[in-house]
């Protein structure tokens, strides 16, 4: 594939993903008083959605929607922001921006290589079992959950509990958690983690990872991302919550693992996402969310986007070479047009056997 037809692609994306993004505000706002998992499956659909779409434009090329609305799209285009011009840089900047995808991408890759090697890495040298009451608490969670016990270890490298793995997933815990965490908050802290486990996130978080790296040039991807895995923070909360049978427990116990895992940023479990957002669902008094007002307002806006975006796609024709010129069939803005009407029939001109030109002609004989 052309720097210029991954350009395409990634122009196309653009105003299809920022119409996904409105559809999934809209779908918040909607969906505020429903579950978190309800807003997890809509976020993961959209993001979905953001990944198949700019694939299938890249194979479809959209030629019958072009062939339908580019005749109609290109005057209304040039009347609005000349589109010779628009069509130079088109051609300039499209391969420009298939080339900066690639090596944003190839950034990003490379990034997530570093983290992947890490986790197995940290999974690998597990130093030590954890404590026989946290492996028997560990056990009695996995039973009431119906899955199979993971195995809990230490890593002093591991500053805040997590779950590596997917066929064997392995619970990682700070080898001191047990000194500044009561047994009511370990308890919590452990049925999240088993959440993780029985709901496969591990895998759809891997999944979404690849889609980061092919969205990593979409602002909206990015918000909305954020937005699954807060949602998915939040539906592991509230399993953790309940195990702990008392909320405000819970709460202390995420902001002693977000000072723990302020020693390494990059270390992303049951301490990371919006913590003060997840504390105040917990204790209930939860933020401001998108209202369906809100979400029908940007709905609307992000539609005008995308709809001017699309129109201005489509009308430039795609293939052309590097700092092409097109060439203008249309009348410029301002200047006279061209006369139209009934064709008259020729009459001699004076002292000659050739007819005079009508008026239809005239303007190609200048």
């Amino acid at each position: 594939m052309t720097l210029g037809a991954i350009g395409w692609t990634v122009v196309h994306s653009l105003w299809q993903g920022t119409f996904i993004a409105g559809v999934a505000a809209m779908a918040f706002g909607l969906m505020r008083s429903r579950s978190a998992h309800a807003r997890y499956l809509a976020g993961c659909i959209c993001l979905a959605l953001m990944v198949v779409l700019p694939a299938a434009t890249a194979f479809t090329s959209l030629r019958p929607l072009r062939a339908s609305l580019a005749p109609r799209l290109m005057p209304v285009v040039d009347a609005a922001v000349d589109l010779p011009t628009l069509a130079w840089w088109a051609s300039v900047l499209v391969p420009m921006a298939g080339g900066l995808w690639f090596v944003a991408a190839a950034v990003r890759t490379v990034s997530v290589a570093r983290e992947f090697r890490r986790s197995r890495t940290l999974r690998r040298f597990v130093c030590s079992p954890a404590a026989p009451g946290m492996r028997a608490m560990t056990a009695d969670l996995a039973a009431q959950m119906r899955i199979r016990c993971p195995d809990v270890g230490t890593n002093p490298d591991a500053t805040v509990p997590m779950v590596l793995g997917w066929r064997q997933p392995v619970i990682l815990v700070p080898v001191d958690m047990e000194t500044w965490l009561r047994p009511d908050q370990i308890r919590a802290v452990l049925a999240h983690e088993l959440e993780h486990v029985r709901r496969n996130d591990y895998p759809v978080n891997a999944l979404q990872v690849v889609a980061d790296t092919l969205l990593v040039h979409h602002p909206a991807a990015r918000w909305l991302s954020r937005r699954i895995r807060t949602e998915r923070e939040y539906c592991c909360d509230d399993v953790a919550a309940r195990a702990a049978r008392n909320a405000a427990e819970y709460a202390r116990a995420l902001a002693r693992l977000e000072d723990a895992r302020c020693q390494r940023p990059l270390v992303v479990a049951a301490g990371s996402g919006m913590l003060l957002d997840r504390i105040q669902r917990i204790v209930g008094h939860p933020r401001q969310v998108l209202t369906p007002y809100q979400g029908a307002a940007v709905l609307a806006l992000t539609s005008i986007v995308a709809v001017l975006m699309l129109c201005a796609a489509m009308a430039v024709p795609q293939g052309l070479p590097f700092g092409a010129q097109l060439k203008r069939r249309m009348p410029t803005r301002g200047a006279e047009p061209v006369p139209t009407g009934p064709s008259f029939p020729r009459r001699p001109a004076p002292g000659t056997d050739e007819p005079p030109l009508t008026p239809r002609e005239a303007p190609r004989a200048r």
